[in-house]
């Protein structure tokens, strides 16, 4: 499976993104909407967050008082750190399953939309990643217009998130996503993508340390597996 993370700070248009990653034939897994799946009810991920943050953010019917919860972590990082250590690992979990089920369906390459991909460690599970960047006052705008916050609330959201700086410097790709056209922006990274993943695949196939011709029935069924992956990722690529 070939996994493309997309991450950026709160207000970035992440979601504009995806959308557009969806209507160019790519499977996209949000992990915000697996967070609110696993929290919708009465759970593993519920009756941890109960035990380490407390109780009273739990309703009646067991699911997670989102908001409340929200009030309470965003204002301090030392709670919104113990929310990530122990949502993290129920997400992460979630994650991999729905990309285990989209593989053995067929499907080879899939991106991942994850807001918290390098707090959470899954950068390190993907082939490439993408960051969202727009402006602060953009991002505040954004925020405020989503969630209905008050601009006091979005500037704590930000300011306990990693900087723009950060996502710039740990990412193979940006989008400069500030309220302009971001098409141009896309195809050209899937075009990038589109010429290491073919560069990548000749490795495995024509260079002399990889001896296709000398590996054993299981190395070479794995190679024609991840070849198999980039060329699907090569054809949902093309753009007219």
């Amino acid at each position: 499976m070939f996994i493309v993370g997309l991450t950026g700070r709160s207000g970035t248009g992440k979601s504009l993104v995806s959308q557009k990653l969806r209507a160019r034939g790519y499977t996209v897994i949000d992990t915000d909407a697996v967070y609110h799946r696993l929290t919708s009810r009465k759970g593993p991920c519920t009756d941890a967050i109960a035990r380490n943050l407390g109780a009273r953010f739990i309703r009646p019917d067991g699911s997670l008082d989102r908001p409340s919860l929200a009030k309470e972590v965003f204002g301090s990082p030392e709670k919104l750190a113990v929310l990530n250590s122990t949502a993290h690992p129920f997400v992460l979990d979630e994650t991999r399953a729905v990309i285990s089920g989209l593989e053995r369906s067929g499907i080879r390459t899939v991106v991942v939309e994850a807001p918290q991909l390098f707090e959470s460690g899954f950068n390190a599970e993907c082939d490439h990643i993408i960051s969202c960047s727009a402006p602060d006052e953009v991002c505040l705008s954004r925020i405020i217009s989503r969630d209905g916050v008050t601009r006091e609330s979005a500037l704590l959201r930000l300011k306990n998130q990693r900087d723009d700086a950060f996502f710039r410097e740990n990412s193979d790709f940006v989008i400069e996503n500030g309220g302009g056209e971001i098409d141009d922006q896309i195809d050209k990274i899937i075009g990038i993508i589109r010429s290491k993943t073919m560069a990548t695949k000749e490795e495995l196939f024509y260079k002399t340390r990889n001896v296709y011709d000398a590996a054993c029935a299981e190395d070479k069924a794995k190679i024609r597996d991840y070849a198999d992956g980039y060329m699907e990722f090569l054809a949902h690529a093309k753009t007219e």
